[in-house]
């Protein structure tokens, strides 16, 4: 994520914040271990936060809208956006990965998604990488978000146990995407994109979410990852031996079928 630093205070504080969040909970990483279990997830807030400093650099260096700063800021952003790729795809690995079938099918949502919305935006761009650039990070927020919900509906429809720490990941992933993109589609129907107020609730709307979900997965990196004896086969013993016959025939049926069809 990177902002315009010609913003009020209030947004630039807001922006501080954030990447001192960011420092906090890389180094909470760290010292808990989680790096070994999470190494997209760990790359991808390192990544936010180097590309904060070199941000920060380029703008003292060149200026704010300078041609380097353009270049630099968005150049850095797509490499975020696939660091967020990987990360989302990391925890819906270790989520799925007792169920390979699943699993087939969650991964070419999330692929099939993201390189859809990449084409429409360098189509919709006409040619121009200035205008590629930014319709495909909302783009594949966007993607992001349609995919992630998918995801979590069809693991809630068959009763899928994610570990508390997972399910924090994922719900801020998939939030900061649909406010992300929802956000984007929204001013641009209210503001010109030139104008200084869509700069300014832009940057303020989406730091803000996005300080959000850095608090909540800071609370949440605090306890420890299930170890791999620890991640449930299906459901918890009580609420296997209530309701284990039904759901459990679902969900191998549907594992078996999509293994099969997907030749995984």
């Amino acid at each position: 994520m990177w902002v315009m630093t010609d913003l009020a205070r209030p947004v630039q504080l807001l922006w501080v914040l954030t990447v001192f969040v960011q420092i906090v909970l890389l180094g909470l990483i760290f010292l808990k271990g989680h790096f070994r279990r999470l190494p997209f997830f760990t790359a991808y807030i390192a990544s936010n936060v180097c590309q904060a400093g070199l941000l920060l650099a380029v703008y003292v260096h060149s200026g704010f809208y300078s041609s380097a700063a353009f270049w630099v800021g968005w150049g850095t952003e797509a490499i975020t956006l696939v660091a967020r790729s990987l990360a989302i795809t990391e925890i819906f690995c270790l989520v799925l990965k007792p169920y390979r079938g699943i699993w087939a099918l969650g991964w070419r949502l999330l692929a099939v998604a993201s390189g859809m919305v990449l084409v429409y935006a360098v189509v919709d761009a006409g040619g121009s990488v200035r205008l590629a650039i930014p319709k495909a990070d909302r783009g594949v927020m966007l993607a992001f978000a349609v995919a992630l919900l998918g995801l979590l509906l069809l693991v809630r429809y068959y009763f899928i146990y994610i570990h508390p720490v997972y399910k924090a990941l994922l719900g801020g992933f998939c939030f900061y995407s649909c406010v992300a993109a929802l956000i984007s589609t929204l001013l641009e129907g209210v503001f010109v994109s030139q104008s200084a107020y869509y700069e300014s609730i832009w940057n303020s709307a989406t730091l803000l979410s996005y300080f959000g979900v850095l608090v909540v997965w800071t609370v949440a990196l605090r306890s420890p990852l299930p170890t791999v004896e620890e991640e449930p086969s299906l459901l918890p013993d009580a609420v296997y031996n209530e309701v284990t016959p039904l759901v459990h025939a679902r969900l191998r049926l549907l594992n078996d079928r999509l293994t099969e069809m997907l030749h995984n």
